[in-house]
């Protein structure tokens, strides 16, 4: 009985230092030399946490990789995106807020309704989980219409391309009759397992209050991560551009009212939203790139390098080659009629200072109000 006793206190205490990795805790016997009663409760507590040591550490799960393109309209915002769009591993999504648009229509930036479509929508996108068929099919009317002949219609080459297509865009047998409808579960498990980062283009006058605050509050989770590109442009280009596509107009062609509101507008929005980057913290601001169209358009090949850089994504011959072609004017007029959307980009980006003089009276209350907000 003595021997048997001591084989197991030895047991015991070599039991300790192997499994817990404590500092051996001897077992003491009674006055009459008997082991104490509890002895089996101090045998299962060592067996207990035995069976809780992990026997490899398991890894950490990647998050979700996100990048918001945050512009005006007419600010180059499209041009940037598309060197994104581009990109193999990018899924993209070209302005996603036009959905929550359509979904609460005639609703104000500022409604709770149109907050609380917007939340549950872009933080749905951000995980790659298309909230509803009903979003999904949203999607479905917008990327599958008819587009004019002359108009680019590969506004999100992810969705026009297998799984969601038969073919890719590239294939001469593509075409919107090779694309099925979108459904929920292929756009879910594609943003999941194809891709390693979404990127979105979205306009700061279609943002809930026009900032960028609600878009911050998504992204303070774990659950992924999110970079945002700044995209600013004098706007003086903007204003001219705008017009001319019909966001605004003037009734009054001397007072040029329109043009006075317009401006203020872009502005001020632009003003409060760096002063939201500003007051942010440092490692928040890290997540942050400001970029002035004007030098991406004047030197997109240099800026390439360091878009994908701030992004983490790798560079890509495919993209590069796209980016060159994209940004210098067809060399004849056959190129120049089957592909539109080339054009020398340093000439887009400075044209509207050959369409006014800058003693127009459009650019007066312009110069005003740019100065007056910066």
């Amino acid at each position: 009985m003595l021997v048997v006793s001591i084989s197991l206190l030895i047991g015991v205490f070599v039991f300790n230092i192997l499994l817990v990795n404590q500092r051996p805790r001897f077992v003491e016997k009674d006055e009459k030399g008997v082991i104490p009663e509890n002895l089996d409760e101090t045998l299962k507590f060592f067996e207990d946490k035995s069976e809780k040591i992990p026997v490899f550490a398991q890894p950490k799960k990647k998050k979700r990789q996100n990048l918001i393109i945050v512009a005006h309209g007419r600010s180059g915002s499209t041009f940037l995106g598309n060197i994104f769009n581009n990109h193999p591993s990018v899924f993209y999504l070209f302005e996603p807020y036009q959905t929550v648009e359509r979904l609460v229509p005639f609703q104000p930036r500022n409604s709770q309704d149109y907050r609380d479509t917007a939340f549950g929508w872009m933080k749905g996108i951000f995980r790659c989980d298309f909230v509803s068929s009903t979003h999904v099919d949203d999607l479905q009317s917008y990327y599958r219409k008819e587009y004019p002949a002359n108009y680019n219609p590969f506004k999100s080459l992810t969705l026009l391309s297998p799984p969601f297509c038969i073919y890719n865009t590239t294939d001469r047998r593509w075409s919107l009759e090779s694309c099925p409808p979108l459904d929920r579960d292929t756009m879910d498990d594609s943003c999941k397992t194809q891709y390693s980062m979404t990127v979105l283009k979205v306009l700061i006058s279609r943002m809930p209050d026009t900032n960028l605050k609600q878009l911050l509050t998504i992204c303070d989770t774990d659950q992924f991560d999110c970079k945002f590109i700044f995209l600013v442009r004098d706007p003086r280009g903007i204003i001219p551009s705008s017009k001319a596509v019909g966001f605004y107009g003037d009734n009054d062609q001397v007072l040029l009212n329109g043009t006075q509101r317009f401006s203020q507008e872009i502005c001020d929005a632009t003003y409060k939203n760096l002063n939201i980057i500003r007051y942010l913290g440092s490692q928040m601001k890290k997540r942050f790139m400001l970029l002035r169209y004007e030098d991406l358009a004047v030197n997109p090949m240099e800026m390439l390098p360091k878009l994908l850089d701030f992004a983490g994504l790798p560079e890509d011959e495919s993209l590069t080659r796209w980016l060159y072609l994209a940004s210098h004017s067809p060399e004849t007029e056959n190129e120049q009629t089957a592909a539109r959307w080339r054009q020398d980009s340093k000439q887009g980006a400075e044209r509207w200072r050959w369409k006014i003089s800058i003693n127009s009276p459009e650019q007066q209350p312009v110069e005003f109000r740019r100065v007056d907000s910066f």
